[in-house]
This record gives structure tokens, C-alpha cells and sequence, in this order.
């Protein structure tokens, strides 16, 4: 009776490691891909701000009177 107790501990042990060891490979899958997204929104961030700076810049220009940016 003992032995057969040891054998499923250690089975169910391994079991545990190998589910460990897919859940560790799925974790570092996720973070990489969570990783491209951050830096793609952080890229957006950047073109979104740029663009409404140079909007204001464009309007700053033409209630100055100067010559309006040219777009494009």
C-alpha cells in the first residue's frame, strides 16, 4: 500500500512540473506579445501627440499672421 501512495506522489509531482513548466512557456509567450502592444501604443501615443502639435502650431501660425505650415 505505501509503495503505491509513492508512485502516485511522484507521478502526480511530475505532472505538476510539466504544468509548471507550459504555464512558465505560456507566461514568457504573453509577455513578449504584451510587450509589442505596449510598444506599438506607446508609438501611437507619440504619432497622436505629434500630429495635435503640429495642428496647434499650424493655428498658433495663422492667428500670427505668418505663412501657414504646408501639410503633406
Amino acid at each position: 500500500m505505501r509503495t503505491t501512495r509513492k508512485k502516485r506522489t511522484l507521478e502526480e509531482e511530475g505532472e505538476k512540473e510539466e504544468g509548471e513548466a507550459r504555464g512558465s512557456q505560456e507566461e514568457k509567450k504573453w509577455s513578449t506579445e504584451k510587450e509589442r502592444w505596449e510598444s506599438k501604443y506607446r508609438c501611437l501615443q507619440l504619432v497622436v501627440w505629434m500630429m495635435k502639435r503640429d495642428i496647434v502650431e499650424s493655428r498658433v501660425d495663422m492667428s500670427d499672421g505668418r505663412t501657414e505650415k504646408k501639410k503633406g
